[in-house]
């Protein structure tokens, strides 16, 4: 980690030179030192829908300038959102001469959410000096988590909220900016093949399953990913993720992408979180938010 050694040996840069002051200004503004920062770095190095380069990709670089920052500040508690594959040893590498660290492993399923995918990794850094760690995170979790997942089971039909007007707005700004009526040949056929894959292998139409769902951005047979096995909806990447309801015969929208993640964009949902609801006006807005963001709950 020659990065990280370089970036040791440096100070820190507070200010900069403003162009419209005429002077130099602080980078980070007045608000910077936080008790609690929560962020998420870049996940593309670990991911296995990425090349998987690790602690050696183009984005380690943003980890090394947050380790660096907060370091200097001192910050008392510090969040990490990630994917699970996420390298622990480059953590330890960057904060652990300062902080405690306390990896959460974290699946959809614990908040109740078990139709959906969105398995994350909290790594929860604690400052040695400046914060006190009165209770094991993990085992309040796991006691959280298992009565939730007694209480509350999600099934992929249960993130169908969009109404007809909603599916047909979408379904026509679609088809008109592919200049078609809707799919693509190469989108029909894979429909029609995961149909007919789903028959031989289940022994009833897909029509009937109101629980299957296809990633159509994938070509099958190469690449299958459906609900069928699974029971979860297919994951979500940024900005790509074209998902097939065989039940409807109809895409799902970005409010429903969005529902799967627990975002309050349901009357029912918003009343029971305590928070007024999501509105969603702009469906490629909601599908970069649905392909980039944590889950919600």
């Amino acid at each position: 980690m020659q990065k990280v050694a370089r970036a040791n040996r440096c100070s820190l840069r507070q200010h900069a030179w403003c162009y419209t002051h005429n002077g130099l200004c602080p980078l980070f503004g007045s608000s910077v030192a936080a008790d609690i920062e929560v962020a998420g770095l870049p996940c593309i190095d670990f991911s296995k829908a990425g090349k998987r380069l690790g602690p050696e990709g183009p984005h380690a670089k943003v980890f090394v300038a947050h380790a660096k920052r907060h370091v200097e500040l001192a910050t008392p508690v510090i969040v990490i959102e990630n994917v699970w594959e996420l390298s622990i040893p480059m953590i330890e590498k960057l904060y652990g001469n300062h902080y405690d660290i306390h990896p959460l492993y974290c699946k959809t399923d614990d908040t109740g959410h078990s139709a959906a995918s969105r398995d994350r990794v909290y790594v929860v850094l604690v400052h040695q000096q400046r914060a006190v760690m009165t209770l094991d995170i993990k085992s309040l979790y796991d006691r959280v988590a298992g009565k939730i997942r007694n209480l509350v089971r999600t099934e992929v039909s249960d993130y169908l909220v969009a109404g007809r007007w909603e599916i047909l707005r979408e379904a026509q700004d679609l088809a008109r900016r592919r200049m078609l009526d809707l799919l693509t040949e190469r989108e029909r056929k894979a429909v029609s093949w995961a149909s007919q894959h789903y028959q031989k292998k289940f022994g009833r139409p897909a029509a009937r399953d109101k629980h299957l769902v296809l990633q159509l951005r994938d070509s099958p047979p190469k690449y299958l990913c459906w609900s069928a096995v699974s029971r979860k909806l297919p994951t979500m990447r940024l900005g790509s993720h074209l998902c097939w309801h065989f039940r409807t015969s109809r895409l799902m929208t970005a409010r429903e992408h969005l529902c799967s993640l627990g975002f309050p964009v349901t009357a029912e949902t918003a009343l029971s979180m305590g928070v007024p609801m999501l509105p969603v006006k702009d469906s490629k807005r909601a599908n970069h938010l649905a392909g980039n963001a944590m889950h919600f709950s």
